[in-house]
């Protein structure tokens, strides 16, 4: 029952952590989600305002950009018209005079081009006689030399030098005499026109939190243009262009510089704007909400199974313990047991059919007295449950059977257990014998005892006459067995009787006997041999000869072959009842039997071949330590006392001293 108390603990803990993991796990999930849900929204949120001011961005940086071209348009008409004189007569520019109209026009370089697209005269010495024709940086200004631009002017916003790659703004003209004047504008001038409104300034002071991320990216090339400032100014992801755009109206978790973020994108005219939220954060926040519920959830259940515990203990277990208290006390002799009522109607009720139960069991004794008396004959009966360990004996069983209750509880279950023959004969310490049927009925065993004491004393003395008539007994007359000539004379026949001859012979010794005879007499030591007979004829069938060969030997004869592992798990069970029967007498002396076992077969089939291998046999179990067998397989007959110093080989000594030389 305590095994249950704590099988039903194991239950509440096992339902009560399960259910903590399954909840923590749902909440988890729940949280997670949410979170993931709102990040999404807020960076939906983010990307869309910044959107709407990219469009308020690109209005206000047309609007400065036309403003910058238009300026710039009027410094090059300007400065066309101040080279005018100098290009109609083809005459060189001084260089006093390229650094006034510098100073003037507030540009960074002046180039004149004429019709052939080589530069003729410039204050960048460098682009000197550069042919436009020859380099696709130039490629935009062609129309404008060969007179094919309908405005007569072109501007290139995001124009690269030729000879230093440095980026800036080109403004061309139609001059006069066939020349185009062409002037370069530093990027810094144009950008100062935008101030503040510039994209890139826009995005970079945008607050955001450090684990998130606005950046803003060209969406043809892939180029990063813009990103929050207080964010690593990278954006490292394979295929970044490629992810981005797949994450357009589909936010999803990317790798990003080697860990994973949220990513959500939209495109925005040439650009694509994009918003990153560092998962680790999203998930230490979740895991931080998920346990203080976790917490929380932990504590309720706690509470629940603690009040569950205590009240299957208080009103359902503790009564059950007591209840299995009282069945294990009278299933160890105690008649006297008492149920408690419990609180519950169903503990009240197995309280009341167990004690119902018990005086059903207990009254074994008077239904069998009763039985015994009706019938009116010399019988008394006993009736063993197994299951319940309850031995009820008929009112003179116990005296029929000369022992006490305990001897005669023990006697039974080591029938019941070793399963013995049906049918057998008990010698009180009185003297008196007793004939014993055995009937068993599933976990049940009755037994009818005969008193046969007058009967037995009659067919000795008439055993004795016969026996005296016929000039010979073939009963030893202390134990009732066979003596040895009547054991000789039946194997002797039962090998010429058969074609081929099976069998085995057990010899019998019996260790530490002399003990007893020394310590307690004789008269105990015959008491002992009558007793050992007695467990002899309960072991073996009635057609197997046990016959006692003289003072403390004995033997069995089995007449047919048998099963090796049959024959062991016999002999086993025989040296364990013979400890178990003469259980005082091992106590007190080591008292135990040795056991040797040959087989009846064609190379040994003559009873003294026979008999000296079992003898054999049995020295080998002697030798070996007493209390012990062995079968003499090999069929060795070798009658040492001592092999330790024999030099002889013979499976007998490998038996007894394996490994040893």
């Amino acid at each position: 029952m305590k095994k249950l108390c704590g099988k039903v603990l194991v239950l509440l803990i096992s339902v009560f952590l399960i259910s903590v993991t399954i909840l923590t796990s749902v909440f988890y999930a729940t949280i997670y989600r949410k979170e993931l849900n709102a990040e999404k929204q807020t960076g939906n949120e983010a990307i869309a305002q910044l959107s709407e001011t990219l469009n308020e961005l690109d209005k206000a940086n047309q609007k400065a950009t036309e403003l910058f071209v238009e300026d710039y348009l009027n410094r090059l008409n300007f400065v066309n018209y101040l080279l005018r004189d100098y290009l109609l007569t083809d005459s060189r520019v001084p260089d006093q005079e390229w650094t006034q109209i510098l100073a003037t026009a507030e540009v960074r370089a002046i180039y004149v081009i004429d019709s052939s697209g080589v530069i003729a005269q410039t204050n960048d010495k460098q682009s000197l006689g550069l042919n436009f024709y020859e380099h696709k940086e130039t490629a935009d200004f062609l129309p404008l030399i060969e007179d094919r631009e309908e405005e007569g002017y072109h501007v290139l916003l995001d124009g690269v030098a030729v000879t230093t790659g440095e980026r800036g703004v080109y403004l061309g003209m139609n001059g006069p005499n066939g020349y185009v004047v062409q002037i370069k504008v530093d990027e810094e001038v144009q950008q100062s026109y935008q101030g503040l409104m510039s994209l890139f300034s826009y995005v970079q002071n945008i607050p955001t939190k450090s684990n998130r991320r606005l950046f803003v990216l060209d969406a043809t090339s892939g180029e990063l243009l813009a990103i929050t400032r207080n964010n690593q100014k990278t954006v490292e992801m394979d295929n970044r262009l490629d992810t981005l755009l797949r994450r357009v109206g589909d936010p999803g978790i990317e790798k990003l510089d080697g860990t994973a973020y949220l990513l959500c994108a939209e495109a925005h005219g040439p650009y694509l704007v994009c918003f990153a939220s560092d998962m680790t954060s999203i998930q230490k926040r979740v895991m931080e909400y998920t346990l203080g519920i976790a917490a929380v959830i932990f504590l309720v259940l706690l509470i629940v199974s603690v009040v569950v515990f205590y009240s299957l203990n208080r009103y359902v277990l503790r009564h059950l313990l007591q209840i299995n208290d009282s069945v294990n006390r009278f299933i160890h002799g105690d008649a006297n047991v008492q149920f408690p009522k419990g609180y519950t109607q169903e503990v009240a009720e197995l309280s009341k059919n167990l004690e119902k139960l018990v005086k059903v069991i207990g009254s074994g004794a008077i239904r069998l007295s009763s039985i015994v008396d009706q019938l009116g004959v010399k019988m008394e009966a006993y009736e063993y449950c197994a299951d319940l360990n309850q031995c009820f004996f008929s009112e003179h069983a116990l005296e029929m059977m000369g022992m006490t209750e305990e001897e005669a509880v023990d006697i039974i279950k080591n029938v019941y257990q070793n399963d013995m023959e049906t049918e057998g004969l008990l010698r009180g310490k009185d003297g008196r014998v007793v004939r014993s049927y055995r009937v068993r009925s599933g976990g049940v065993m009755y037994g009818f005892l005969y008193d046969i004491t007058e009967e037995s004393q009659t067919e000795a003395r008439l055993r004795i006459q016969l026996q005296m008539a016929q000039g010979e007994s073939v009963r030893d007359s202390l134990t009732g067995l066979y003596n040895r000539k009547y054991l000789r004379d039946t194997v002797v026949r039962h090998i010429n009787e058969q074609e081929e001859p099976h069998g085995v012979l057990l010899s019998i010794d019996m260790d530490n006997f002399k003990s007893v005879n020394d310590s307690e007499g004789h008269l105990e030591g015959d008491r002992v041999l009558v007793r050992f007979a007695q467990l002899l004829n309960e072991s073996f069938r009635a057609s197997d000869i046990k016959a006692r060969m003289g003072g403390d030997e004995f033997a069995v004869f089995l007449p047919n072959a048998v099963d090796m592992d049959v024959l062991r798990d016999k002999i086993n069970r025989l040296i364990e009842n013979s400890r178990s029967r003469l259980a005082d007498k091992y106590q007190a002396y080591r008292l135990s039997i040795s056991v040797g076992a040959a087989i009846l077969n064609k190379e040994h089939a003559d009873y003294d071949t026979l008999y000296q291998l079992a003898d054999a046999a049995m020295y080998v179990a002697k030798q070996k330590g007493k209390n012990s067998f062995y079968i003499n397989e090999e069929g060795n007959s070798c009658m040492r006392k001592e092999c330790i110093h024999c030099r002889a080989v013979c499976a007998r000594r490998a038996a007894l001293y394996r490994g040893e030389q």
